[in-house]
């Protein structure tokens, strides 16, 4: 994706050039670089509100985290003890944020041959971990006052992970369990608000 957006600034550039040239005009003593268009604009672009958007998910997770994962997972499945005819592909699951979603983050994925489990819109949830995440946030707001640092946001939600009750935990698995009933008794539709 870098490379595209490159191409395209170095085509404005150009661009900029000939109308300069065009006027008679000087150029510039200090041009623009790509190291500053970068930053101050393709992501200024794609973000929306603060969240993840498609940069920041490639260059914070899939690069530092998920493909050197998916890398580690392909070796050790291709160890010479193991037999071929059992073993079946891993498929990564993500839900359709727009960040996941996004062509850029589906061609990146696609690079590395990780092969994704598709999502239809509005598909049931049957992700038993979704039951956690606000319970731990609010447990995290009040505890910690709401992290503001990447060390400090780490330690917290190890804190309350740890703290979390086990019996809840398996009261999600259990609700799963009774969710993915539901699920094949409407086939697939999500009518029945799980």
């Amino acid at each position: 994706m870098e490379a595209e957006c490159r191409e395209k600034f170095d085509i404005q550039e150009r661009e900029k050039e000939r109308k300069w040239d065009e006027k008679g005009q000087k150029w510039p003593k200090k041009r623009a670089s790509w190291e500053v268009f970068w930053k101050n604009n393709m992501f200024k672009k794609t973000a929306s509100r603060g969240g993840v958007d498609n940069l920041r998910y490639t260059y914070e997770v899939l690069e530092p985290l998920l493909i050197p994962f998916w890398k580690e997972l392909m070796v050790q499945r291709h160890e010479p003890d193991e037999f071929e005819c059992d073993i079946l592909p891993y498929v990564f699951q993500q839900d359709n944020a727009p960040s996941h979603a996004s062509k850029w983050t589906q061609r990146r994925l696609e690079k590395e041959g990780i092969q994704l489990l598709e999502h239809i819109g509005n598909s049931p949830e049957m992700n038993a971990i979704e039951g956690v995440w606000m319970p731990l946030r609010i447990a995290i707001t009040k505890e910690w006052n709401a992290p503001h640092t990447i060390e400090w946001t780490d330690r917290a939600w190890r804190a309350e992970w740890d703290k979390f009750p086990q019996d809840r935990i398996r009261a999600l698995v259990t609700r799963q369990a009774a969710i993915n009933t539901l699920i094949i008794e409407f086939e697939g539709g999500n009518e029945f608000h799980g």
